[in-house]
Order: structure tokens, then sequence, then C-alpha cells
């Protein structure tokens, strides 16, 4: 029971958080929301820092799926949405190689304890330098997958949002996602409502739980039927998922003064392995 009233009185005392449409113009109203709380509506959510695992493993190799984007090539293929309207920051970031990436270069989001990063939204190009394909071929990969490490004493939750050039907006919805760590074996993530979207309009979670610790992949259905309607109100078509133009990365933290840094890599279209 105490730590009930722990968790509630951390979620009471978080800011409220706003959430961010407008494929075309990401600058478009706003919608408020409310952090879920995860002690009433979420199995598994917990204000106290934990220690990640952090030691050494084997990875499991994956196949390459069809690339979106790897970060190979700086900052022309992303772009870290300006939040200070609603009292979030941008973090800083860089690129960077090694153990923290996948392969190659990886985007590192640099959280550093700070409440001002606890709300981000990463926006990527799906047409990465040297690969002109984008969604082209998403007909024949049924999910989105990222390489991403969450180095942090606490579970964050991120959310996948799709934008057509026609302004359309959709959201993959959790219940179609799945995460595998790095050694290849399945791992517990739930659905949460930390943009308040479920909360709002009651069309379902639009997030999922990251654990304290956990690297490895994040497996997102793209399919129609496993999508939520965004603050936009709107889905895609199999045929419009293939015309995206933009991802959006809408990462949310329950305590980012838990948070170090977050990794993000080797974004493609990809099946299960």
């Amino acid at each position: 029971m105490n730590k009930l009233f722990k968790i509630l009185a951390l979620i009471t005392a978080i800011i409220v958080v706003f959430s961010f449409v407008g494929c075309t113009n990401p600058t478009g109203t706003q919608a408020p929301t409310q952090s879920a709380d995860p002690a009433t509506t979420e199995p598994g959510g917990t204000s106290d820092c934990v220690e990640p695992n952090d030691e050494p493993v084997n990875r499991a190799e994956v196949s390459a799926g069809s690339p979106l984007c790897g970060f190979e090539n700086g900052s022309d293929s992303w772009t870290m949405f300006d939040l200070s309207a609603y009292d979030f920051q941008a973090p800083p970031t860089e690129t960077v190689t090694g153990s923290d990436a996948y392969s190659g270069n990886a985007l590192k989001i640099k959280v550093d304890y700070e409440t001002v990063y606890g709300t981000q939204l990463l926006l990527v190009d799906p047409t990465d330098s040297g690969n002109t394909n984008g969604f082209a071929p998403s007909a024949n990969y049924k999910y989105l997958r990222f390489w991403v490490s969450n180095v942090c004493d606490d579970e964050l939750s991120i959310a996948i949002l799709l934008c057509t050039p026609a302004g359309k907006t959709t959201c993959l919805g959790p219940d179609g996602a799945f995460i595998i760590d790095q050694e290849g074996n399945p791992e517990d993530c739930y659905p949460t409502d930390l943009a308040g979207v479920n909360f709002t309009n009651g069309t379902g979670d639009t997030h999922i739980s990251i654990p304290a610790g956990f690297t490895g992949w994040a497996y997102y259905s793209i399919a129609a039927d496993d999508q939520i309607p965004w603050w936009e109100g709107t889905t895609l078509t199999d045929a419009e998922v293939s015309e995206v133009t933009q991802i959006r990365f809408d990462i949310r933290y329950i305590d980012a003064t838990c948070a170090e840094y977050l990794i993000i890599d080797d974004i493609c279209l990809a099946n299960e392995e």
C-alpha cells in the first residue's frame, strides 16, 4: 500500500504533459494530456529507481530488413522537436559508435537525470541519405523494428507515429508490439497511456513500456488493423503506409531523474524472426 501511495504522489507531481499533432506542421494545435498512473491502469509501473542488469552478453543476429534510418548521415535524417513551449527541452544528442550502437552509428539521446527532458519528440526521415525506398516496400513486411537501449533505472514509454504527405497520422498500436532482448529472448512489456490519448478519447493505449536497462529490438506492427488513432483521429490504410514520409518517436519517462540516456539505432521494416 505504501508503494501505491508513493507512486500516486509521484504521478500527481509530474507536470501535465502535452501531446503533439500535425504531420506537416508540428507546431499546430496541441492537445493537453495527463500522465497515466501505472499503479492503477497498467501492470508493472514503478517510480522506484532500480538497478539495470548491465552485464555483457552475446548479441543475437537478426535479418537486415528494409532500412529506414541508421543515423549514418548525422542530423540530415532526424531532428528533436522543440518542446520549450510545453516546459520541456529538446535533449542533447550525439551519434555514437561501439557497444551502444547496433551497427555503425547510433543516436544517443542524453537525459542526464533532468526532468526537463522527460518528454521528447524525435522526428525521423525514413528516406535516410542513400536509402530512397522509405516505406515503399512496406507490403512485404509486418513490423517497424528498431534497436533500443534504455540506460535508465526506470522504464520509459515509446509510441511510434507515422505521417504521410497528406497530413494523416497514425499510431502503431501497442497490442501489435513486442520487444526482444539482445540475446534474442522475448521480454515483457505492456501498453501505457502516458500521452493521455486513451484517457481523453477512449481510442486505446498508444505507447509500450521499455524496461529499465533493456537493450534489444522493439517491433511495432504496421498493419492497418493494429493501428490506434492519434490526436488527429486518423489511421492509415496499408497502401497509405507505403507513402509515409515521417516517423515520430513519442518518448516519455515516468521519472526522468532515473534516466541517463537512450540509444536508438537501425530503424527498419522487418518481419518476425
